[in-house]
């Protein structure tokens, strides 16, 4: 038999065949990181070779022959490479399982297990491996004394098993009847805690074996989050940024996971850290997680911690999160074809690819070229792609965003909620606005038909009281239509019905038409009957002004479900809410000089006029005295100073003509000039802000609407409508390697946009720069510690070399304690400094043995002569 190679790009063929000598049962291959770290050297054990035998052949790549047989008692089963190191694991029919260096050609250890081997797996970090038997049991083994830590007893033969990913946190074995079962593994005895100080200045194996292997109890991610320190949450930043993966991480003694922990912590720095790479792409496009991460619990264990963020938390965190996400790839899902009119967007039940049916998928042909007919010139290629998070379309999640306190549009100025906005608004929720604003249409001129027929201002005589009569009751049953749906919103959003400024004005306007028209009704006393109107001049004419007047800001906010009208709905609203100031500060300058004014004209005429009556008679008609009452001096003084209108004959016939012309030019310039200009710079800041966040403003009307409809809306068609959209999918571009191009500012606004980016480039600099001003102090301080430990040696050698030199004379002039006093102090600066004077030892014992001194000696005194006792 001959074992073929191909290359894994082109599917060619490699090499000329190897003869192996035998039919070939198993092949394995020297992992990419042993690989790396052994060099070119390592192609000569690349590759291991069953044939049924009870041998492994070991197979070198560069001479294209075996170059190792490695000898069994019994037939070799199974055999798999460790995942770090060039060594091989080798099970055989004698229930003994040999652990073989490669490069020492050595047996590095064996150990019996319960039955013959039947397959073999190493643990992704090396650190276990994991041996099946056809007795039915799976055992694992730590790779340090090969004992067995956890044991899995099965009803059938065991046949094969694989650990799961880089954390081996779940085990897939089958079994010989066809059962296939994936584990989660309890607690395995490993290392012990490590220090969360200095972690990430670990080298890279070390990182990973400490990251997803922990003992029992809680992983590295979860000790740094419930540490808590500024400290511990930068290693915890570090960790996620380098190995995203690691959020998938749990407690092997409770099963606990991350998101758990941090949802317990009740601390949101901590949940935005744990749920910024499910949301930002961290795991879709630099792990091998991405392919995965879908069919975990991640997505539904973020949004439950986002929807704990946005509920119990300061609106900041939630928000940057929603900034964050981004599309991530469908998984298994093949690029499509589609029109540029084809609709790109579309709710799911499932992360699945929801155009498999409908889009064409490429198909490629025998000269690898993508077929395309010439019907399909105006057809793109889009990649799949999905929201990582599912249930952002639920009635909770929107009613949670928008109660959010203190937040404005800024929550929805992101590519996730404007996809999940679209895609709900499509789904059926704007054919009720249709239908609402018709409704409403209807209703508003059916009262302005009631009104003017039924107030006692304007109704004739000659105006019908069975048309009167039919406009009234059909006001009344449209109302009545009104007072279910806010009904049935109250009933459904309970705490958050009357936080909507839309929701009181709607509210008003039923009682309103209620009080109006019962009156109605109920003045038309002629029959004794409120069924049938006979007289109907009765209405009440205030009433009704202030009704038609709420009647028309409710039908305003209407006009919030229309695209052309949305934003500008909203700022008007925020233009109101700005000059809220401004009103209270312009009615009290009124207040003044409508009080001034009337004290210096009250007793001045009105402007007198000579008409010509009817039968040709002169008649002088003059005006009331504007400022003879409070009520005229109000209306008289904002036409005087806001509108600018006044006539010069009031001012000159004032008595204190001086002081009602200053008074005049004060009024005008504080009021017309000064004022009325401010206002004018409050409104342009408004529509700057609303026009800023023109896209995020309109998303917020969308929403609020949204809302409103699936609150009112029967309780299983809106069940119906969120279980169908729980995942929300996009068609987007892709560059050249396959990767999405998102553009942001589709959603946003430009020169939002611009700002956000600038932000952000602002931000990355600082963070560069703190780094890099980290890194020269630790530099600075490292160099400064060098030289003054280099000086310090190079002084406490000299001393010790003096003081040697001075020894030598002991028996002249060193008899005195002061010297065996300095000698002991030179000892202890020794003792306290030892790594400096390695080099002064060798130097001072090389002198010593020189000279053919004594290490220690008296002198006649008893007093110690030695300089060098360290």
């Amino acid at each position: 038999m001959k074992l073929h190679m191909l290359d894994t790009t082109s599917f060619k063929k490699y090499s000329e065949p190897i003869d192996i000598g035998g039919r070939i049962w198993m092949i394995d291959s020297l992992s990419q990181t042993a690989y790396d770290e052994i060099g070119d050297f390592s192609s000569s054990f690349c590759m291991s070779i069953t044939t049924g035998r009870n041998s492994c052949s070991i197979l070198d790549l560069e001479s294209r022959a075996i170059s190792m047989e490695i000898t069994r008692k019994r037939t070799v089963r199974c055999q798999t490479y460790h995942p770090n190191l060039p060594v091989l694991a080798i099970g055989d029919g004698s229930s003994e399982v040999m652990i073989v260096d490669l490069v020492g050609e050595r047996k590095l250890f064996s150990f019996m297990v319960d039955g013959r081997v039947n397959t073999i797996a190493f643990s992704p970090a090396g650190d276990y491996i994991a041996v099946g038997t056809d007795e039915g049991t799976f055992t694992i083994h730590d790779t340090r004394y090969f004992k067995c830590v956890q044991e899995i007893r099965c009803t059938s033969m065991a046949m094969a098993m694989e650990f799961s990913g880089r954390s081996a946190q779940f085990l897939a074995i089958s079994h010989a009847n066809g059962d296939i079962k994936i584990i989660k593994l309890g607690p395995l005895l490993s290392i012990d805690y490590v220090p969360l100080q200095g972690t990430l200045d670990f080298p890279s194996w070390a990182k990973e074996e400490i990251m997803y292997r922990s003992p029992e109890g809680p992983s590295l991610l979860q000790r740094c989050m419930l540490d808590g320190s500024k400290e511990s949450l930068l290693c915890a930043e570090g960790i996620l940024d380098e190995a995203p993966e690691s959020v998938l991480t749990f407690d092997r003694t409770t099963g606990v996971g991350c998101f758990e922990t941090a949802v317990e912590l009740r601390k949101p720095n901590i949940m935005k850290l744990i749920l910024t790479p499910v949301v930002d792409g961290s795991l879709d496009s630099r792990s091998q997680w991405s392919s995965s991460l879908l069919t975990t619990t991640i997505p539904i264990d973020g949004f439950l911690t986002l929807r704990d963020l946005i509920l119990n938390h300061p609106s900041r965190y939630a928000t940057e999160i929603l900034n964050k996400m981004t599309f991530m790839k469908v998984p298994f899902a093949p690029p499509k074809r589609c029109c540029f009119r084809d609709n790109k967007t579309r709710g799911s039940d499932s992360f699945t690819d929801p155009w498999d049916e409908e889009s064409k998928n490429l198909v490629r042909q025998s000269s690898r070229s993508f077929n395309f007919s010439s019907k399909d010139k105006d057809e793109v290629v889009l990649i799949p792609a999905v929201l990582p998070l599912p249930g952002l379309g639920s009635l909770d999640f929107l009613s949670a965003l928008l109660a959010m306190p203190n937040t404005g549009s800024e929550v929805f100025d992101n590519d996730a909620m404007g996809l999940v906005l679209t895609v709900l608004w499509n789904a059926g929720i704007k054919y009720y606005f249709f239908v609402d604003f018709l409704l409403n249409v209807i209703f508003c001129s059916c009262w302005i038909n009631f009104v003017d027929r039924s107030a006692s201002s304007t109704s004739a005589i000659a105006d019908d009281a069975y048309v009167v009569t039919i406009l009234a009751w059909s006001v009344i049953l449209i109302n009545i239509i009104f007072t279910v749906e806010q009904g049935i919103r109250f009933l459904t959003r309970r705490g958050h019905f009357f936080r909507s400024n839309w929701h009181i004005i709607e509210f008003i306007c039923i009682i309103l038409v209620y009080a109006y028209s019962a009156l109605v009704l109920m003045e038309d006393g002629e029959d004794n009957s409120i069924m049938y109107m006979t007289n109907s001049g009765q209405g009440n004419v205030p009433l009704a002004v202030i009704t038609t007047l709420f009647l028309t800001i409710k039908f305003v906010s209407m006009l919030r479900g229309f695209d052309v009208t949305g934003y500008l709905v909203a700022y008007l609203l925020q233009s109101f809410i700005d000059v809220r100031g401004f009103v209270i500060v312009i009615i009290s300058i009124l207040i003044g000089f409508t009080v001034a004014f009337r004290l210096l004209l009250a007793k001045v005429p009105g402007e007198c006029k000579v008409v010509i009556e009817d039968e040709n008679v002169l008649v002088n008609d003059c005006d009331g005295d504007p400022f003879g009452n409070l009520s005229r001096a109000v209306l008289s003084t904002f036409e005087l100073t806001i509108m600018g209108s006044y006539d010069n004959a009031i001012l000159y016939e004032a008595k204190e003509i001086f002081l009602v012309s200053v008074v005049f030019v004060i009024a005008v310039t504080a009021i017309l000039v000064v004022a009325l200009n401010a206002l004018i710079a409050v409104l342009g800041d408004s529509f700057s802000r609303v026009q800023e966040n023109v896209t995020a403003t309109r998303q917020r009307e969308r929403a609020e609407l949204i809302v409103e409809y699936l609150s009112m809306m029967p309780l299983n068609h809106r069940r119906k409508i969120e279980s169908k959209n729980q995942y929300f999918h996009s068609l987007l571009d892709s560059d050249g390697h396959g990767d999405l191009l998102i553009q942001r500012d589709d959603w946003q606004g430009g020169l939002n946009a611009l700002k956000k980016e600038l932000t952000e480039i602002t931000v990355n600099n600082n963070t560069a720069t703190q780094r890099a001003m980290e890194n020269l102090r630790n530099e600075l301080s490292d160099e400064f510690r060098t030289m003054l430990q280099n000086e310090v040696t190079s002084v406490l050698n000299n001393v010790f070399l003096e003081l040697k030199e001075m020894s030598k004379f002991r028996q002249v002039s060193m008899r005195t304690r002061k010297v065996a006093n300095a000698a002991h102090a030179a000892q202890a600066i020794g003792r306290n400094l030892k790594t400096p004077f390695d080099g002064i030892k060798k130097n001072i014992f090389r002198d010593d043995r020189s000279h053919g001194s004594s290490d220690v000696s008296e002198d006649e005194n008893g007093y110690a002569s030695t300089l060098i006792s360290i």
